[in-house]
């Protein structure tokens, strides 16, 4: 990866975290325990990802360039929101660059926005809510 310049970080994400339990019923359930805005480069990919045995399909796939941060690292349970859409997290790389630290995620999105209900992923396993 080529070193970022501070320009190139011009997008403005939100990461939702969530806490996973389950209900009486035996049901998941999830609650939003924490959400912040960072800066971060954001690159849409051409490609999309098929989930054959969960029947969905991804439409849209992006590369996202965030600072690490060592007190709330980017976990693939995590949610991102970028333009009205939410994205689930595919894969966290984390790349060094001299001092500093860089997370290189790769996120899909099915094209539901924020105002529509959507699936969580945790480790590509589906959770209806």
């Amino acid at each position: 990866m080529a070193y970022i310049s501070i320009n190139e970080m011009n997008r403005r994400i939100t990461i939702n975290a969530y806490l996973f339990g389950q209900n009486e019923w035996g049901g998941v359930i999830k609650s939003l325990v924490n959400t912040y805005d960072v800066w971060a480069k954001v690159t849409q990919q051409s490609g999309s990802r098929s989930l054959d045995q969960m029947q969905i399909a991804y439409n849209q796939a992006y590369e996202i360039i965030k600072r690490y941060q060592i007190s709330r690292p980017t976990k693939q349970d995590n949610e991102i929101v970028y333009e009205n859409s939410i994205l689930s997290i595919g894969s966290i790389e984390e790349v060094r660059e001299g001092n500093k630290t860089w997370e290189r995620i790769t996120a899909y999105t099915t094209g539901n926005n924020v105002s529509e209900s959507t699936d969580i992923f945790y480790n590509w396993e589906q959770v209806d809510w």
